[in-house]
């Protein structure tokens, strides 16, 4: 180009068509860009489920070198077990009291700290740190405070005149359940706060004024604008952190190792004891394969229910 002037090597270049690459590169590309996540997928999801249920129908123990195929024996005695009965109540209660306590001091502090503007956002970052910190961290720091020797609640209590002599809390069966529901709504409830505190500034402010008039205050304000108003939000987080703290192992097993007597012990804990305690992998395949179907049901269940939610949005 001479000036603003183009040479005629540049028009021609310019009214040359662009070629574009072959059908069967614009058809694989995208395949070949998925291929390393698929590769990771095959190897660390589907190839061990796999393994899972083949090992189901076997009398797999890791003490013996050969396992005969048996079938549903396996499935027989997971289902016949009277400690399986025990694990499923445990579970259910874990499962409800947590997402229950959970969701009291994750709403109550979203309501909160909306009302606190920008003040509230410095404090709803702060009171994540519990969230983010590992369960097994989480399991030895209330291990610590619930010590009935040197544990701080233990001493708060004493100060207060509420006991004479330190609780040992892990160690009670009526108390063990009770603390790691405890633990585990200290560790969750940020993400209750962190979602719902998104669906409470998406309602406009001038709902609450026209509630206001109208009479609707206190409890009746929560009950019949702000709860459906959140519905969405509410509905999705409840469903995951329930699919979440039932499949949850390592906070239960640093507190109290599904002790004492079996009082704290989960599904998932059933299952590490059966494979690497007492060393049935075919028995713990087997508790697995009917885990993964319940939690099929309630995955499916799960998206089912968001669609319907979400086309009812508006």
């Amino acid at each position: 180009m001479i000036g603003n002037k183009p040479l005629a090597a540049d028009l021609i270049k310019e009214s040359e068509p662009q070629r574009k690459p072959p059908r069967w590169r614009r058809y694989l590309l995208p395949y070949g860009l998925l291929l390393p996540s698929l590769i990771v997928f095959l190897a660390v999801v589907l190839y061990p489920t796999f393994e899972t249920v083949r090992m189901s129908f076997y009398n797999v123990q890791l003490t013996a070198t050969d396992a005969p195929f048996v079938g549903l024996q396996n499935y027989r005695a997971i289902l016949s077990s009277s400690l399986l009965k025990q694990v499923i109540v445990n579970s259910i209660v874990w499962t409800v009291g947590s997402v229950s306590l959970q969701f009291l001091i994750g709403f109550s502090l979203a309501l909160a700290l909306d009302r606190l503007g920008r003040t509230g956002d410095y404090l709803r970052g702060f009171l994540l740190l519990s969230w983010v910190m590992p369960g097994i961290v989480i399991a030895f720091i209330w291990r610590f405070m619930l010590s009935p020797d040197w544990g701080v609640i233990n001493w708060s209590l004493i100060q207060l005149g509420l006991i004479d002599d330190g609780i040992a809390w892990l160690s009670r069966g009526n108390t063990a359940m009770l603390s790691v529901i405890v633990a585990n709504a200290w560790k969750g409830f940020p993400f209750w706060m962190v979602m719902l505190s998104a669906g409470l500034k998406s309602i406009n402010k001038d709902i609450y004024d026209s509630a206001a008039v109208d009479g609707a205050t206190g409890l009746r304000l929560i009950w019949y604008i702000i709860i459906p108003l959140i519905r969405f939000p509410l509905f999705v987080t409840s469903t995951l952190t329930f699919i979440w703290t039932f499949n949850y192992f390592d906070l239960i097993f640093g507190m109290t190792g599904g002790g004492p007597l079996d009082a704290t012990r989960n599904v998932p804990l059933y299952i590490y004891d059966t494979a690497f305690t007492s060393y049935r992998m075919g028995h713990a395949s087997a508790a697995s394969v009917l885990l993964i179907v319940v939690m099929s049901f309630l995955v499916i269940g799960y998206a089912r229910l968001l669609r319907i939610q979400g086309e009812e949005t508006p």
